[in-house]
């Protein structure tokens, strides 16, 4: 419980700061034309083939980060035998390597396109998943390290999903 109101004090600036600097300035150089019947809009929408397909990739894509992510203490605990207190480390290097991954998926999307960025990091996410069933105490290295760069690796190859569709 301590490690999430850790991690909710540090993240919070992260996600409160930038929407209260953005929305003056959206405010500004947003003016809808005319309001859109919420039905007629959905409607219009899922008429689009390319946002069906995004918003399916892009659903499927955090129901298995939120499963990941929820399901982390008991990653933690049984798979990598440590204990509850270690979750912290965890969730502390998700969040390092979000921070640092931001700004070169931001730069890969500007020289190669954010389509095809965030396909690759669709991939790359999905090719890493299983990548914990290879977590075991019969490898040379520490459950502890195994389970961190397992994380580590997940996080950074889910960066330009998890980032590019805000963009």
């Amino acid at each position: 419980v301590q490690a999430i109101w850790i991690l909710t004090v540090v993240s919070a600036p992260f996600l409160i700061l930038p929407g209260l600097f953005l929305r003056r300035r959206l405010l500004a150089e947003t003016r809808p034309v005319e309001r859109i019947p919420f039905f007629v809009g959905i409607k219009a929408a899922l008429g689009i083939r390319a946002f069906r397909i995004f918003a399916l990739s892009w659903g499927l894509m955090w129901l298995g980060t939120t499963f990941t992510f929820e399901t982390l203490p008991y990653i933690v605990t049984e798979i990598c035998r440590l204990g509850i207190g270690d979750t912290a480390w965890f969730y502390f290097s998700t969040l390092l390597v979000s921070l640092l991954a931001y700004p070169f998926v931001m730069k890969l999307a500007e020289r190669y396109s954010v389509k095809a960025v965030y396909r690759a990091s669709l991939l790359a996410g999905a090719v890493a998943m299983p990548g914990l069933m290879l977590v075991n105490e019969h490898l040379p290295i520490p459950l502890f390290v195994q389970g961190l760069l397992w994380i580590v690796l997940q996080t950074a190859c889910l960066m330009g999903a998890q980032a590019l569709p805000g963009a």
